[in-house]
């Protein structure tokens, strides 16, 4: 079997001279690892992204995007007050008295679950490294764009679906954007009529290392409302 994947790179704190590794180990985070070593860790990590990304690690996304969003803001919680409600709720996750509604905005046609399930398929047959570290894979890149006009475009999209019609007053979205050439939100960009038209209690977005509390309604949350992003109060981390 011949299935080339590129090898996941070390942060560079823990990259350390060659020499040290005797007979063809290999450096992982700081350590020497044998070839058979590294295979079995990249087949752990591999079988643990297909579980994520799986219909049944979909609550457990969720989750995770929420608790980023929150840590962003530095905000205090416990792990247990995130709540993922029966699959017929209106709600994704429940976070004290936020109804957060989670969508992810990806690149056009990518099919991750399918390139996840055949990496995983190559690692897990794989008898030797040689046949799984290799060149990066190649993507298709797409047209540079603004987060703001995929948040915008996808919250309107959104509120025009029949099953959102009596709800969205109470829900909280959370744009989750994985697409890539994308510029970051600017805040005098941000047009809070156009977002308040849509109908959605609150919008916010979570992107690589930025997020933004777009608009939040009178009845939103306070923390919510407490931090949105043209709010002349509220001054992000920079």
């Amino acid at each position: 079997m011949n299935c080339k994947i590129s090898a996941t790179i070390p942060p560079a704190e823990t990259i350390v001279e060659s020499s040290i590794c005797e007979n063809g180990a290999q450096l992982q985070y700081g350590h020497c690892q044998s070839d058979a070593e590294v295979l079995a860790s990249m087949q752990a990590s591999a079988h643990e992204k297909l579980l994520f990304f799986s219909n049944k690690g979909k609550e457990k996304r969720e989750r995770w995007v929420v608790s980023q969003f929150l840590q962003y803001y530095k905000l205090d919680f416990n792990k247990t007050e995130l709540v993922s409600p029966p699959q017929n709720s209106k709600t994704d996750v429940q976070f004290r008295d936020a109804n957060f509604q989670i969508k992810e905005i990806i690149n056009a046609g990518e099919k991750r679950s399918d390139e996840i399930r055949a990496t995983y398929k190559c690692i897990k047959n794989a008898s030797k490294l040689e046949e799984v570290i290799g060149p990066s894979f190649i993507y298709d890149i797409p047209p540079p764009t603004t987060i703001y006009s995929l948040v915008m475009d996808e919250a309107k999209r959104l509120a025009s679906i029949p099953k959102y019609a009596n709800i969205r007053h109470e829900l909280d979205l959370i744009f989750y954007v994985t697409r890539t050439h994308a510029v970051p939100i600017q805040r005098e960009e941000i047009c809070v009529k156009q977002l308040m038209q849509f109908g959605w209690r609150t919008i916010s977005c979570l992107a690589g290392s930025q997020a933004n509390v777009l608009f939040a309604s009178e009845h939103a949350p306070v923390f919510l409302r407490e931090r949105v992003t043209t709010n002349p109060s509220f001054e992000r981390d920079a």
